[in-house]
């Protein structure tokens, strides 16, 4: 279909916490797609997109990209390519019946001989039970079907020249049949190949869904949602599961874990509050991005203020001897600045490699880790020398085009990466302390007349979790609607 390659994919993914509440309101086939000489393994009928305003009040889905159906995921490509002839945007999204299937541009050209590749590329991944590929005519001219996920190198092929499979023909819809291919695997993919005989027949395909499983994803309830009265800028939580967060105007709110409001001051009168931590004495602490400065505030009230050295984005305490790290920013220069415990006297400042970071977090083992934003990387950073020791790649989350804008660590040493894009639509993937992918929590959206539902996300800004990991306090919002949400993570 024409689904656009280069269009920003919004996709909420309706009721992903909630599956078996979805079967009710799912969308029902068009009566322009009922299939004749339906065999066991049939493809889901598309439905047609819903505009924003036509989404339900809670809720809303794109079903050019995802569909929840009888506690399955539908998902359509949203990347296609056949690099051998440099050609984009293949058989991405569902498809329509607009008079056309497949891409008729090319479908005809025969400028390169032998075998032709259409690679797709899904988010997020999924455990497949099938894949339904929308053709113009038969599936003779396909030799096989490869699956893979591309952050295990696990693959399989699932179709060739002597597989059995089954069709649904289509009835008064341009495309002519739906090729069903079962398929029986343990692991996640997130990426198709389809090998051609000719160009052409690359051409005369519309779309291909993957049907399975995203059993990493997790319901995490919403225990409750407050609306803040300005842009929070970060949220942390101290040993005693108060909620602390910072706005915009240099506020700071208290909460308690049933979400009533305990304290508001305004504790800065000069300078903005950047972000928020947690020192060893349960003491608040707050860097100035644009004084540099970093500020102790006590039980008392009386605060003591440090640094100046360059605008300061990011500060963290490390547990075991209450050392004070800022982040600083020089522009063309990062640098971490250690500051020896309850004193404004600096340890040497260290350069650090790159010029892009997001978060700044120490393990309860003491390790210092951050973001690289720009290659999706988990970095360890070297709290005495300042340089890289270790990297996770975030890709093991596997979204596509991300930008995480925040993390956390609990004490059992798993990361918490919030994100404020990627085309999986995900707010937040949990990792275990060796970075590999456990959980998926909350979905990205947009508003609808300035709202969004509870459990999803718009332009999050910060993530906590609570002492005994029981919580996840997530900040989010934009355009003077902003809320904190408190995820309830595990019972009792």
């Amino acid at each position: 279909m024409k689904s656009s390659l280069f269009r920003p994919h919004l996709v909420l993914l309706v009721c992903f916490f909630l599956l078996a509440s979805c079967n009710s309101d799912a969308p029902t086939a068009s009566p322009s797609l009922t299939p004749q000489n339906i065999s066991p393994q049939t493809a889901a009928a598309p439905t047609d997109s819903l505009s924003p305003t036509e989404q339900p009040a809670m809720n809303s889905v794109d079903t050019e990209n995802v569909l929840i159906e009888d506690d399955l995921v539908h998902l359509w490509a949203l990347r296609g390519s056949i690099e051998s002839a440099g050609l984009v945007n293949m058989a991405t999204g569902a498809p329509e019946d607009d008079g056309v299937c497949g891409s008729p541009d090319f479908s005809t050209t025969s400028e390169i001989a032998g075998e032709v590749i259409l690679t797709l590329s899904y988010a997020p991944s999924l455990i497949p039970r099938e894949l339904n590929i929308w053709l113009e005519e038969n599936a003779e001219d396909i030799t096989r079907v490869e699956i893979l996920n591309t952050t295990s190198g696990l693959g399989r092929e699932i179709f060739n020249a002597s597989t059995k499979y089954s069709e649904t023909m289509l009835v008064d819809h341009t495309c002519k049949s739906i090729l069903n291919i079962s398929i029986d695997v343990d692991f996640e993919v997130d990426t198709v190949f389809i090998a051609f005989r000719s160009l052409a027949a690359a051409g005369r395909v519309d779309a291909v869904e993957i049907v399975g499983s995203a059993d990493l994803y997790s319901e995490a309830p919403v225990f409750w949602r407050m609306p803040m009265p300005a842009a929070p800028v970060s949220v942390v939580v101290d040993r005693y599961n108060q909620v602390f967060i910072a706005d915009e105007l240099n506020n700071i709110y208290k909460y308690d874990l049933e979400g009533n409001l305990l304290t508001e001051m305004t504790v800065l009168s000069e300078g903005v509050i950047s972000d928020i931590s947690i020192d060893p004495d349960n003491n608040l602490v707050l860097s100035d991005q644009f004084l540099g400065t970093y500020t102790i505030i006590y039980p008392d009230g009386e605060k003591m203020i440090g640094g100046g050295d360059a605008p300061s984005i990011e500060v963290a305490i490390q547990p075991d001897n209450g050392k004070l790290f800022l982040l600083d920013d020089l522009g063309d220069l990062l640098y971490l600045v250690p500051y020896f415990p309850g004193t404004d006297e600096t340890i040497t400042p260290l350069p650090l490699d790159d010029v892009a970071y997001v978060g700044l977090a120490f393990s309860s083992e003491n390790r210092l880790f951050t973001i690289r934003p720009n290659d999706g990387f988990l970095a360890e950073i070297d709290p005495i020398s300042g340089l890289e020791i270790n990297s996770i790649p975030l890709k093991k989350a596997e979204y596509i085009d991300a930008r995480p804008v925040e993390f956390t660590i609990d004490n059992s040493g798993n990361f918490y990466v919030l994100f404020e894009t990627n085309e999986g639509n995900t707010a937040i993937a949990v990792l275990d302390p060796d970075g590999f992918l456990t959980r998926r929590l909350g979905t990205l959206t947009e508003p609808v007349n300035g709202e969004w539902p509870e459990g999803s996300y718009y332009h999050p800004k910060s993530i906590a979790i609570s002492a005994d990991g029981r919580f996840a306090l997530i900040v989010d919002g934009d355009d003077g609607t902003y809320y904190l949400t408190c995820l309830l993570m595990r019972e009792d």
